[in-house]
């Protein structure tokens, strides 16, 4: 993999090396890093998969390396807001990561948590409130991200995109559905917006918490004509990722990496376990890499 010059300090970007290396997610604090991090690497597009469209978000998850700002760069912004998202594309994010939830009114809110605790201070759980009840409270980072961190409201997916838009429209866009009512909203809006061409849909295992590579969510994200992303625990079953690996719905594969244990469904991928999904032949994406020496180790 290519050995990069620049300092690595926060989780701002996801990297990925994909098709014989491991991917990496690591950060970067500052814009000029970011771009720096793209000329020195020089990715290099890989050849199409079999039966594979070449669309714009087709070939970047094929390229040898590649950065995605996770959560809109949620070390460095108030994470998962329209702010957040247009300033890590403005610092030069070729790549924006969104999580979804749905309101109890229907609409899609940029939120990855289920309830608004961490990250707002309120204890609302999305799904059991309104638009208009979440847009009460604002995304309040100051705490991890400092004083000066803008306090922020919880965007819609159309605001976040629009937000992105406003900024760069060729920005490849990784989305995750984080309920099931939300993957059917989230498909609506791919193709209201005509974003299929440049969009990954996040999926953790199958879109259903199993290793079905015929789900219906997997199957529908597909016709849709998106590439998907399926994740996965450090503890899953080798078997039901090789299952889905083999399949013409699943373009990657995501295994994790943390650097402390947070408490249950949190742990890192063992390494040969990775070497092996690695071996299945798709391009695979690591998360979450804060330090230069975890990236330089994948």
């Amino acid at each position: 993999m290519t050995t990069f010059n620049f300092n690595l300090n926060r989780r701002a970007f996801i990297g990925a090396g994909t098709l014989g290396a491991a991917a990496s997610v690591f950060g970067t604090a500052s814009s000029a890093s970011a771009a720096e991090a793209r000329q020195n690497a020089a990715p290099q597009a890989q050849g199409t998969l079999p039966g594979a469209a070449s669309t714009a978000a087709h070939n970047f998850i094929r390229r040898q390396e590649f950065f995605i700002a996770h959560r809109g760069a949620g070390d460095v912004n108030p994470e998962h807001t329209a702010y957040a998202y247009a300033e890590s594309v403005r610092r030069g994010a070729e790549a924006v990561e969104i999580s979804v939830r749905t309101t109890s009114d229907g609409r899609l809110m940029c939120m990855h948590d289920e309830t608004l605790q961490r990250t707002t201070g309120s204890n609302m759980v999305v799904r059991h409130n309104t638009y208009v009840r979440l847009r009460s409270v604002y995304v309040n980072m100051r705490e991890t991200l400092g004083e000066g961190a803008p306090l922020e409201l919880i965007p819609t997916l159309d605001e976040a995109l629009d937000s992105i838009d406003a900024i760069n429209r060729n920005t490849i866009l990784f989305i995750e559905a984080k309920d099931g009512q939300g993957q059917r909203l989230l498909l609506e809006t791919i193709k209201r917006r005509n974003l299929a061409a440049r969009t990954v849909v996040k999926i953790y295992r199958d879109g259903n918490g199993k290793y079905d590579p015929n789900s219906r969510f997997l199957t529908q994200a597909k016709a849709a004509g998106c590439q998907t992303w399926c994740y996965f625990d450090a503890n899953d079953s080798l078997e039901g990722i090789r299952q889905l690996a083999g399949s013409n719905n699943v373009d990657a594969l995501g295994v994790p990496y943390f650097e402390s244990v947070r408490g249950p469904g949190y742990g890192s991928m063992a390494d040969d376990k990775v070497r092996a999904i690695v071996g299945f032949g798709k391009p695979v994406i690591v998360w979450e890499v804060h330090r230069r020496s975890t990236y330089e180790h994948y």
